[in-house]
């Protein structure tokens, strides 16, 4: 069974910095995709966020939520979606977010 540790915000600020700094070094850039790829993968991730959710008295961010959360804090941009992670200790998804001018965003 695992141990429940109470850390503060200051050091948990630390780690989730560190985490991110190790995902920068160890992710790799992926190629190019083409233009249509493109197209239909924007396309399908617009559909996503128009369906109605299918987990009861769950409901879908609204638009500007997902916008400001989303946005690249150096540059203002709208990163992409690179990785999905399972939080192990809380079965949570964690989405990691890579932008345009390179710098990696994640949901907390």
């Amino acid at each position: 069974m695992r141990n429940f540790i109470d850390i503060d915000y200051m050091h948990s600020r630390a780690i989730v910095r560190e985490i991110g700094e190790r995902l920068r070094a160890s992710l790799k850039p992926e190629p190019e995709l083409p233009a249509s790829l493109k197209m239909q993968i924007d396309r399908l991730r617009k559909l996503e966020e128009q369906s109605p959710s299918i987990v009861p008295g769950k409901s879908l961010p609204s638009q500007s939520a997902l916008d400001r959360r989303r946005r690249c804090p150096a540059c203002a941009a709208m990163p992409q979606l690179a990785h999905k992670l399972v939080d192990p200790r809380t079965g949570n998804i964690v989405r990691v977010y890579q932008c345009q001018c390179d710098e990696i965003i994640w949901d907390d």
